[in-house]
């Protein structure tokens, strides 16, 4: 396999952890063993049915410690049925599995909507003595700790005389309740302290190879996990292949020192020839050059070193159409790495992703950097220390890229981790698991204090009394986070461990038929599956929805692939404010997910924080792709969808979030998005291409964000039937119209709408404007910073319509913030006459905006607009950076407002250490400073909203550019430009 191939496959697959390994049997066919458990011997006649009140109700623990300390999947169980009386097969059956630490029953109702339901049918032969059989539809996996849960259902049936040995409450132990009613245990029936004595079956024993390990050539490492062998281990055979270097191909944990790359594969083989396979794979790390600009490789960092980290242009502009990943890994335990960056520029459209640790995970995503998010510095989080890049360029634009510096530190300092905190189970607390929390890896002069605890529902970290470094917790019925508490001899300040999560939510799995380059799954869907773990996934969407009531926090994890599908969510399925359901896919172009309905693809009615993320939709004959009706707080991200009718229809609905999507048309003749009598509605930083129109509004819409988009190839733009609601914004847009850019049907509402920075190019066929007011007497509320293309149809370079209002011919141009353009922009000669998305350059630069470092803004060339101009009120705090950007504070009045967030523990009373320089023709000047000492602001711990007051003229401060600059005592510093124009308050951010 390639080197490419090889990182890839790993990042996206190889990383399962131990603790997934005991819960998989991979690759094996191996013995059945039975256990017992239960109260009395076989011949009890104690059974979980009591056919004397028509039907029932039972539930019963079984520990761990019954099971004689077995590993494995639970795949049936057996009662012993040794009445004497004929009756009739017990019909409506259902029985319900779940595995949990805990070892009481905390409720008094019967409830099992977060378990499992293994079988769902009838027992046959229960007029004759002997074990009656359960086979599951699917194994249970138990790992040492687990508690079996069992509930047995019978639904109505005629009664016809009782079981002898009906099981019955426990009061000694709570591990046994039962009821002939759903509503209420602990009955008034008599009864005695046994639980059904049942056979339970398992399979038996699993390899485990170990994780992948990456390592410098020449170095000796250990293969196979601890241990190699999961459950029986006994009379078993050890092979490893191949053998090649190995001091032994015979044992559990052989050595190995690394010189190329490789796999190797653990096989055990018990006496019947039983088999159970698992591998593991061998990476030689590059050790440290000066500087990197590989791609698809690995580098390995020796202590203490520092290297530069280039685009593949190194000093020069990245290339095209360019996708690859670069891994960088610290030497030894209790090391990470670190990255700072000295340039960073990228075209719009192109991004930088940064994974912690070993894997590409949507969990394990660090952060995308884009043209609109610069990075400065971060490091990983992850145990291994670990940084992964992702670097994308979409082949259109290049830029000079980024150079970035390439640390390996210490974890060991004050305020970072002390400890590795680490759970053995963490469980769904809807069902008031437990766990073992414990602490590993204590670094050097760290003494453990105590465990501390918070809910998600706020900020604050309590002690928790008693606790010792090894833990439990039990009965959690919320999202839950603990930490460990630790001093440190090297250190003032108290430091912690790694933040553990206790999560009330459910992940839910869905895989086509394939497992090829699934990121999450180990097994295809199958519509008979559960959908709860990657081994047992469902084969489509629906299906989960179906099965489930999804609750808060819900994920719905959709593996790489095909689906033929058809999503209704509605109010059965909706998250809160404590937390949204989230369906995501591994990638807008690689999760694909289709219909052949005539109605919608994915539909959301009366439903509530639903998010879909990174999926493609596609359809084409649907009537809307997709449907937002009555449902609030719905988002839509990083997905792709296109269809030969409506896209997306919003209706009767609020707070919904359109962002970073790929809406296209296939027929010019239907719209894109449809928003109508809907409020608080964001479309922001889509592309929308091909529509007749590309956004149309119709009724009272309150609340409109229409910001950062491109449309392109429609006829008209963004329509408005007619303008009712309040505060609507079209913001940074990029318009490229065959008609109108801009169509208002209505003007009195034009009052409440704010038009600014946007481009809007028209190829003004038939009449058409850059904006189209056709009836009203109104004008926009806010309306500045916009250029506007038009074709020159006369070919005469003058008076050609930029806009029409009340049937007068209106030119945007006399306003000094605004543009207006009557030449001739390059069209590409398309069959459907479709605008180039990359305009030529038009006019003269001396009608363009210049930035402040006096470079003018070409128009037409960037898709985001001319500018980025925002509206500064007089409240606007200025937000300090450690590397300073294009863009400036503008100090209105003559006093400067400043956000700044303390976080080094500083004295009471303490002062703001400042720095103010002007900038002027002999260079920068300091023109004020206070270093701890008054006037200006006291400040505190924490978060500090800092306002200073300057004269102005003679006295005080003039009109002209200045940098602030502000540190704490630990010399961090942090700055910012400020510009000060007493006559006019706009702030402008290139």
């Amino acid at each position: 396999m390639q080197e490419e191939d090889t990182f890839k496959s790993i990042a996206m697959i190889r990383q399962i952890l131990i603790s997934t390994i005991l819960l998989l049997g991979l690759s094996v066919s191996s013995q059945v063993t039975y256990e017992y458990c239960g109260s009395y011997a076989d011949n009890s006649n104690i059974v979980p049915f009591d056919r004397a009140y028509n039907y029932n109700y039972w539930q019963g623990i079984y520990s761990f410690s019954e099971f004689n300390s077995t590993i494995g999947n639970i795949s049936a169980i057996s009662f012993y049925n040794g009445s004497a009386d004929a009756v009739d097969d017990v019909k409506m059956i259902e029985v319900y599995v779940k595995v949990s630490q805990t070892s009481t029953f905390s409720i008094s109702e019967w409830d099992v909507s977060t378990w499992t339901k293994v079988y769902a049918g009838e027992l046959k032969e229960m007029e004759s003595q002997g074990w009656k059989e359960i086979i599951f539809d699917s194994p249970i996996q138990i790992i040492p700790g687990d508690n079996l849960y069992i509930g047995i259902k019978q639904g109505y049936q005629a009664s016809d005389g009782q079981l002898v040995g009906f099981a019955a409450y426990s009061i000694a132990t709570n591990q046994s309740q039962y009821s002939n009613s759903n509503t209420e245990f602990n009955s008034n029936l008599s009864s005695i302290d046994v639980k059904p004595y049942l056979k339970v079956e398992f399979e038996g024993f699993h390899a485990n190879a170990g994780d992948d390990i990456y390592s410098p050539d020449g170095v000796e490492v250990i293969l196979g996990g601890n241990p190699a062998v999961v459950g029986i281990n006994e009379d078993l055979l050890f092979s490893w292949s191949p053998s090649d270097g190995l001091n032994d191909n015979e044992i559990g944990n052989p050595s190995l020192t690394v010189l190329e790359n490789n796999t190797y594969t653990l096989t055990l083989t018990d006496e019947s020839s039983n088999t159970s396979s698992s591998s593991t794979n061998i990476y030689v790390a590059t050790l440290n050059q000066n500087f990197y600009t590989n791609k698809n490789t690995r580098f390995y960092l020796e202590h203490g070193s520092v290297v530069s980290f280039y685009d593949d242009g190194y000093t020069g502009s990245y290339n095209n159409a360019e996708h690859y990943y670069v891994h960088f890994i610290p030497e030894g335990i209790n090391n990470r790495i670190t990255v700072s960056f000295d340039a960073f520029s990228l075209s719009d459209g192109e991004w930088l992703k940064v994974y912690s640790g070993n894997s590409i995970s949507q969990n394990s995503l660090l952060d995308t950097y884009t043209v609109y998010n610069e990075p400065i510095e971060f490091f990983s989080d992850d145990p291994t220390g670990s940084i992964i890049f992702e670097f994308y360029s979409d082949g259109e634009s290049t830029s000079s890229g980024w150079q970035a510096n390439i640390e390996q530190q210490e974890i060991v300092a004050c305020n970072e981790y002390f400890a590795d905190a680490s759970s053995t189970y963490l469980g769904n607390g809807k069902d008031s698991d437990g766990a073992i929390f414990s602490i590993n890896n204590i670094v050097d002069g760290a003494q453990f204090v105590t465990w501390q605890m918070r809910i998600e529902s706020s900020i604050q970290w309590n002690d928790i009394p008693n606790s010792t470094q090894t833990m439990s917790v039990n009965q959690i019925n919320t999202t839950t986070y603990y930490r460990a508490k630790f001093t440190n001899i090297h250190c003032l300040e108290d430091g912690y461990s790694n933040v553990l999560e206790f999560s009330t939510s459910n992940n839910y799995y869905v895989n086509d038929n394939s497992l090829e380059n699934d990121v999450w799954s180990t097994a295809v869907g199958l519509n008979t599956n559960n959908g709860l773990s990657t081994s047992y996934p469902k084969d489509n969407i629906s299906s989960i929805v179906g099965a489930y009531d999804l609750l808060p926090s819900d994920t719905i994890f959709v593996e790489n692939g095909d689906y033929l599908d058809q999503i209704l969510i509605s109010g059965d399925d909706e998250g809160t404010t404590a937390g949204d359901i989230v369906i995501i896919g591994s990638g807008s172009t690689s999760t694909i997910v289709e219909s052949n309905s005539e109605l919608y693809l994915l539909y959301f009615f009366e439903t509530s924080y639903i998010k879909i993320e990174n999926i493609g939709f596609s359809a084409s004959y649907t009537q809307k792709l997709v449907e937002v009706s009555s449902s609030d707080y719905v988002s839509i991200s990083e997905c792709k969808l296109s269809n030969t009718s409506t896209i997306l229809d919003i209706n009767g609905s609020s707070d919904v979030d359109i962002s970073r999507n790929y809406l296209l048309s296939d027929n010019n003749a239907n719209n894109i998005v449809d928003i109508t009598e809907s409020s608080s509605i964001t479309i922001r930083q889509n592309w929308l291409q091909n529509g007749d129109v590309g956004i149309i509004v119709d009724g009272l819409c309150d609340n409109l964000h229409i910001n950062r988009n491109f449309i392109a190839n429609s006829n008209d733009g963004i329509s408005y039937i007619q303008i009712e609601g309040q505060s609507v914004e079209i913001i940074n847009n990029s318009l490229y119209c065959n008609d109108n850019c801009l169509v208002f049907g209505l003007s009195d509402g034009l009052s409440n709408t704010r038009l600014i920075n946007n481009m809007l190019t028209t190829a003004n066929s038939s009449g058409a404007y850059c904006v189209n007011i056709e009836s009203g007497l109104a004008d926009f509320y806010e309306r500045h910073h916009n250029l506007y293309y038009i074709k020159d149809q006369d070919g005469d370079g003058s008076t050609v319509v930029v806009s029409r209002i009340n049937g007068s011919d209106v030119s945007y141009g006399s306003y000094s913030s605004e543009g207006s353009y009557y030449s001739n922009p390059e069209y590409a000669n398309t069959e459907n006459g479709a605008l180039l998305s990359s305009i030529s350059y038009i006019g003269s630069p001396t009608q363009l905006t210049s930035d402040i470092l006096g470079n003018y803004i070409a128009a037409g060339i960037s898709t985001v607009g001319a500018c980025i101009q925002y509206n500064q009120p007089n409240y606007t705090f200025g937000l300090l950076r450690k590397i300073v950007d294009g863009g400036y504070y503008l100090m209105k009045n003559n006093v400067l407002r400043i956000k700044y967030d303390e976080e080094y523990n500083i004295l009471s009373g303490a002062y703001l250490n400042y720095e103010l320089y002007h900038f002027n023709n002999t260079g920068m000047q300091l023109f004020a400073s206070s270093t701890g000492t008054g006037p200006n602001p006291i400040i505190d711990y924490g978060t500090n909203y800092v306002t200073m007051t300057f004269g102005f003229g003679s006295l005080g401060i003039i009109n002209g550019f200045y940098m602030l600059k502000v540190w704490n005592d630990k010399e961090e510093y942090w700055y910012l430009r400020v510009k000060v124009n007493y006559m006019y308050a706009q702030m402008f951010s290139i």
